[in-house]
């Protein structure tokens, strides 16, 4: 049954596995991560938006509980990592903003 199973033997080859969840930021980006889990219950910014440090970018749902995900510094969503129903963990990146140039 081993051996018609191939489990008779193993490979000792290691494979290279590149993590998927690995995020390169530009210099002039910031991330912005949940402060908790839960689910993604509104998402109030598109890619190209301009958002002001404080404005609302993401809405949490978590225990019937509604938690506002701010922007902590002003500039262009560059990215968003999430959709509306997703399941995030705390530390998730949820949004990208490319900071204001001054």
């Amino acid at each position: 049954m081993w051996k018609e199973k191939g489990l008779d033997s193993f490979d000792t080859k290691v494979e290279t596995v590149v993590e998927k969840n690995v995020l390169v930021l530009e210099d002039d980006e910031e991330a912005i991560e949940s402060i908790m889990s839960g689910n993604i219950w509104k998402i109030e910014v598109k890619i190209g938006d301009i958002v002001k440090a404080g404005e609302v970018l993401v809405i949490l749902e978590s225990m019937k509980m509604e938690v506002d995900i701010e922007a902590t510094i002003s500039g262009t969503v560059s990215q968003i990592l999430f959709k509306e129903g997703d399941n995030i963990e705390s530390g998730n990146v949820l949004v990208v903003i490319k900071k204001d140039e001054k």
